[in-house]
């Protein structure tokens, strides 16, 4: 027996992006599936590039707690931190 095909409806944010030099129209087509879940789509002319992220975390300072950004992977997240510490040893003029 078939199963039957489902067809579902989703919001999805379009940025259109112009006055590129030497580039047509850029469309770009973020898609959210779940929080840090979603699929982003590019397109200019003829050719389009698209990816999908099935997690991402947030990078916070542990010191305040304020968000610092996000990482689509654990190793980036991984980096993004080691480049913050690096940055506040810096300014602290080496690690304690």
């Amino acid at each position: 027996m078939d199963k039957a095909m489902n067809i579902e409806t989703s919001t999805v944010t379009k940025l259109l992006i112009t006055g590129a030099e030497s580039l047509d129209p850029i469309s770009v087509y973020l898609e959210d599936f779940a929080p840090c879940k979603g699929k982003i789509t590019v397109s200019c002319f003829d050719k389009t590039w698209h990816a999908h992220w099935g997690g991402m975390w947030d990078v916070v300072e542990i010191a305040t707690g304020a968000k610092q950004g996000f990482a689509f992977s654990y190793r980036t997240a991984m980096r993004f931190v080691d480049a913050m510490e690096a940055g506040a040893a810096s300014k602290q003029g080496g690690l304690q």
